[in-house]
């Protein structure tokens, strides 16, 4: 990877649970391209996250049946277990969730969930639905990140729950001048 080329200003920010990774300007993946992960779990295990800024064509009441009304999309979260629905919330208030960072929660009881939206209690906009999530195991992610494949930033910095651009937003915090950004090709190696 060439990031030394556009001397990226990195965050002093070490792998744990709550940072975003933020794929390289240059990086070729095709799922992972000009994408942001929120990181749920890191341990000495392996890592999870989901890819925050991937839409698909589906709503959530079109994949949940038992949802009545609600305009959240579903996001693509990453390559593993892809037809699985999985969630990031911002509701302390759903049972069995997982603490990641400030209010940020992810999974939980799915019937409490369900329970919730039906009332009215959780708006679109303090949750996110995922198809698949993003998996490393013990070490990958170690060196993809020393690979210069994933920058590293703080969740707490971003807006991840309405930015839409976050992935341009990060960058150009680093130091990537926006018009640059523009011209980066969905495929650098076709250039």
């Amino acid at each position: 990877m060439c990031n030394d080329l556009f001397d990226i200003k990195q965050q002093n920010i070490d792998l744990s649970k709550g940072i975003l990774l933020v794929s390289s300007p240059f990086s070729e993946d095709g799922l992972f391209q000009k994408s942001v992960v929120l990181l749920v779990e890191h341990d000495e295990n392996g890592s999870l996250g989901f890819i925050l800024n991937k839409q698909t064509d589906f709503k959530v009441k079109e994949v949940v049946s038992e949802i009545e009304s609600f305009e959240a999309p579903v996001l693509m979260g990453g390559p593993v277990s892809p037809t699985n629905l999985f969630f990031i919330h911002r509701k302390s208030t759903i049972p069995k969730s997982y603490h990641i960072i400030g209010n940020t929660y992810w999974m939980g009881d799915f019937e409490a969930l369900i329970t919730q939206i039906n009332a009215h209690l959780i708006s679109p906009d303090s949750i996110r639905f995922f198809f698949g999530y993003s998996g490393w195991t013990k070490g990958q992610l170690e060196a993809e990140v020393k690979n210069n494949f994933w920058l590293l930033a703080s969740s707490r910095k971003y807006d991840i729950w309405n930015d839409n651009n976050l992935w341009e937003t990060i960058l150009k915090d680093m130091g990537i001048d926006e018009n640059l950004l523009k011209t980066i090709p969905d495929n650098p190696s076709l250039n």
